[in-house]
């Protein structure tokens, strides 16, 4: 799996709140989304390379650590982009330890 994002309308999320019933569908945004393909449209936008070793998402205390050590190296602007991101843990790699030790749950664990 390459590094990737989801675009969802605002429309959609409101109607995934409205609409999903189980407890996964309810903490995480797109389950429903993509159980229900009649009812929304979906777009995924991936990186061309495989950046699946990296863990771009705040779940956890150590997750939120790693996004404000990267936010700290960046320029501060709040103006930024993934390859941004990219070429800070290129220059510090050790940053990948603060949440590698992470294990991505499943849906039904959540």
């Amino acid at each position: 799996m390459a590094l990737g994002a989801e675009v969802v309308s605002a429309a959609a999320l409101h109607a995934a709140w409205r609409e999903a019933t189980k407890d996964y569908e309810r903490q995480h945004v797109t389950p429903y989304i993509y159980q229900h393909p009649e009812q929304f449209r979906l777009i995924n936008v991936e990186s061309p390379t495989d950046q699946s070793h990296l863990r771009w998402t705040v779940d956890t205390k150590e997750d939120l650590d790693f996004v404000r050590a990267i936010y700290a190296r960046l320029d501060g602007s709040g103006v930024f982009g993934w390859r941004d991101v990219l070429e800070a843990l290129a220059r510090e790699p050790e940053l990948l330890e603060t949440n590698r030790n992470i294990r991505q749950k499943s849906l039904e664990e959540c």
